[in-house]
């Protein structure tokens, strides 16, 4: 009986972390410089099969507009960035940024001077949008730690996070059981992220810390697969 309910239990397992993304949008408020920041993700997938992962910071003094559309290998559970954008407006100042994937030629390109770089050979790339669903992803799967390299057409760079520990966060939609995990190589800057383990490790808070400063914000909203989440 015992050997048996271990095997049904590791197959659960297998079939939890397996699974392919699930639609989601979470909301957060921020305060930064005086300014209230209004904060809005969401994953939907498209007609095609592909997924677009999408970021907006809204404030008064200007607005942040990031989206990524990417493919999702079931088998392999690797988010495969196509096409990244970004929006940025600030005190009357505007610009617009794309990075286009060619996985033939393993090349990314930057609309920001028409630069391209080679991706050849290097494992786990991502965009400066889509890892946040690769590593929500990883830790689903079990990963404690997760290493990436993100490219913007114009360089790489390495982003690394490792889980600390287990904690109840209090939260405007209750407690909720969480993962601290903590961006390794931040340089000067002390980067922390909380992830709701219990629903798909969605974003409940981040913290970071420079120079003395301490920037953070906290979910007050959520949807996942397309219901309301009232309370944790």
């Amino acid at each position: 009986m015992k050997v048996m309910l271990v095997a049904l239990l590791s197959f659960m397992s297998g079939l939890a972390s397996a699974a392919e993304p699930l639609s989601f949008e979470t909301k957060y408020s921020a305060s930064l410089y005086g300014y209230t920041l209004d904060i809005t993700s969401n994953l939907k997938k498209l007609s095609n099969g592909n997924y677009q992962l999408y970021n907006h910071v809204d404030s008064y003094a200007g607005e942040l507009v990031e989206t990524s559309q990417l493919s999702w290998d079931e088998t392999k559970k690797i988010a495969t960035p196509l096409t990244y954008k970004k929006y940025c407006s600030a005190l009357g100042k505007s610009s617009e940024e794309q990075v286009r994937f060619d996985w033939q030629k393993r090349t990314a390109t930057s609309s920001v001077k028409n630069t391209s770089i080679s991706v050849n050979g290097i494992g786990n790339i991502q965009d400066n949008l889509s890892y946040h669903l690769q590593m929500r992803q990883d830790f689903l799967a079990g990963k404690k730690s997760v290493n990436y390299t993100l490219t913007d057409g114009q360089k790489n760079s390495s982003i690394v996070f490792e889980i600390v520990k287990e904690e109840i966060l209090d939260s405007a939609l209750g407690k909720v059981k969480a993962v601290k995990v903590k961006r390794v190589n931040s340089g000067t800057k002390e980067t922390y992220v909380w992830l709701a383990k219990d629903y798909q490790y969605l974003l409940v808070k981040f913290e970071q810390r420079k120079d003395g400063f301490l920037y953070t914000f906290t979910i007050n909203k959520a949807t996942l697969n397309g219901k309301p989440i009232p309370r944790f």
